[in-house]
């Protein structure tokens, strides 16, 4: 959503996560990196504007999904096709096992930034 900044034009999608997720997505942002926060839900409606407005989301967009539902997988996945970065804060293998890995995108410039916090 910034347009200001050296990371300006960068497209970040940032899995909604604990602190190490949450606190680089914002760091980007501030960088001026146009971050989306993919919450988990089970909301029947796949799209949300509603960001938690702490301060660790600030100037980051939000779109609900259950990653459980293949329709939102292939939204979440679309997305991921035109993303520079994917902040990933599962246990190792979840995205994959989502159909979400490095493999099943197809983006060949796309950095996965993997931040468990639990080694």
């Amino acid at each position: 959503m910034s347009s200001k900044g050296p990371l300006s034009g960068i497209k970040v999608i940032e899995f909604e996560g604990l602190a190490p997720t949450v606190f680089t997505g914002m760091i980007l942002s501030d960088f001026g990196a146009d971050v989306t926060i993919i919450n988990r839900s089970k909301n029947p409606n796949p799209i949300s504007i509603d960001v938690n407005h702490t301060y660790l989301n600030r100037g980051k967009r939000s779109l609900a999904a259950d990653l459980e539902d293949p329709f939102h997988v292939s939204v979440v996945k679309q997305l991921m096709s035109k993303a520079d970065v994917v902040i990933d804060c599962f246990r190792p293998g979840k995205l994959e096992k989502l159909g979400l890995g490095p493999k099943n995108i197809d983006n060949q410039r796309l950095v996965f930034a993997r931040l468990t916090g639990y080694g």
